[in-house]
């Protein structure tokens, strides 16, 4: 690999995720964010942003895939349910036939 290709390449270790160990995270070209100052400062706070913003974007990925096992997870619960209320009707709708039926009889 070149060393200017390494440059554009951050690895994000102990993120607090369950699922997530560690990132890597490639960067665009992005001429316009570019400082031509070579001031130390400036290169970390931009190095810090950076890293801050691809633990955020990392952060909201996980939260979405939680997200969606917890959905997974109600909406199986809610089908359960439902399931168990349509045999229950079913069988509330059976005995009032049959009460009505034996109504009649009498």
């Amino acid at each position: 690999m070149n060393n200017l290709d390494m440059k554009n390449i951050i690895v994000i270790k102990d993120l607090p995720s369950n699922i997530i160990d560690e990132a890597i995270v490639i960067l665009k070209d992005n001429k316009a964010k570019k400082i031509n100052n070579s001031n130390r400062d400036n290169n970390e706070h931009i190095n810090n942003n950076i890293v801050d913003e691809a633990q955020k974007i990392i952060s909201e990925y996980v939260d979405r895939i939680e997200k969606n096992k917890r959905e997974k997870f109600y909406e199986k619960n809610k089908m359960k349910k439902y399931n168990k209320l349509k045999i229950i009707t079913v069988l509330f709708g059976i005995a009032f036939i049959i009460s009505f039926v034996l109504n009649l009889i009498k």
